[in-house]
């Protein structure tokens, strides 16, 4: 099996929302990771993570996308865009990150 983790000797890149949750997360993974703070909901985001992630290690060999938004309201509340916020929007840009890897 190949390495899954920097100590194993892989190369790891995180990104998410919260800046405390990566300095949490950057402190367990270790120096060598790279952090980049984006929300993948956020195209222009998106564009600015993987050419760092290109610089640092030259190219992606596994992505790993968990992007999901949850947000609660009565079934008889929900709109179109609460329903593109937490559907739509997280896949598609799953979708792109992967077409992205791809390039």
């Amino acid at each position: 099996m190949p390495p899954q983790r920097p100590d194993e000797g892989a190369h790891v890149a995180i990104s998410g929302r919260s800046q405390k949750t990566l300095d949490e997360a950057a402190k367990e993974l270790g120096k060598d990771a790279l952090v980049v703070q984006a929300d993948v909901s956020k195209l222009g985001d998106t564009e600015k993570l993987f050419p760092a992630v290109e610089k640092r290690f030259g190219k992606i060999d596994v992505l790993f996308v968990n992007a999901g938004i949850a947000k609660f309201v009565p079934v008889d509340e929900v709109s179109e865009e609460h329903y593109d916020e937490i559907f739509t929007m997280p896949r598609v840009r799953t979708l792109r990150s992967g077409e992205r890897c791809r390039t």
